[in-house]
């Protein structure tokens, strides 16, 4: 259409170009990779603790304070662990129980400590006493 305020082109090409696009900047937005830590308040509530857009990366991630972790939920990793130390140091990795006890997809015992913490919502860490200090997930 010519002759208006705008002049509007009929390309097939130009639509799936523009939706590529968007789909490539989307990206992680898509991925559903993301962690939550939460906390226990002094009234046996859970409070989500902001850990920034780290959530949402692969890899070895440094908490800026200690946290006393009381829950973990990970979506979209393969497997997720936290650590006392920062740097994800081996020698300080905490352990979690799955809430129901059967981690069924997985096959796993969860009434055990479990050092790999995989896609779920009912990590319940097991040291509540426990800093947390990092965590490393890995990628799928």
């Amino acid at each position: 259409m010519k002759g208006g305020l705008f002049e509007v082109r009929h390309d097939s090409a130009i639509l799936p170009l523009m939706c590529l696009l968007v789909l490539i900047w989307s990206g992680p937005a898509f991925s559903g990779q993301k962690i939550r830590m939460y906390e226990m308040n002094s009234k046996l509530q859970q409070r989500s603790i902001a850990i920034g857009g780290a959530a949402e990366k692969a890899g070895c991630h440094d908490l800026l304070w200690g946290k006393r972790i009381y829950r973990f939920v990970q979506t979209g990793f393969q497997w997720c662990s936290l650590y006392e130390q920062e740097g994800c140091a081996a020698d300080s990795i905490v352990t979690a129980y799955w809430q129901d006890g059967k981690y069924r997809k997985y096959n796993i015992d969860g009434s055990k400590p479990q050092p790999k913490l995989y896609p779920g919502t009912k990590w319940i860490v097991d040291s509540a006493a426990a800093d947390i200090q990092s965590w490393y997930c890995e990628a799928k």
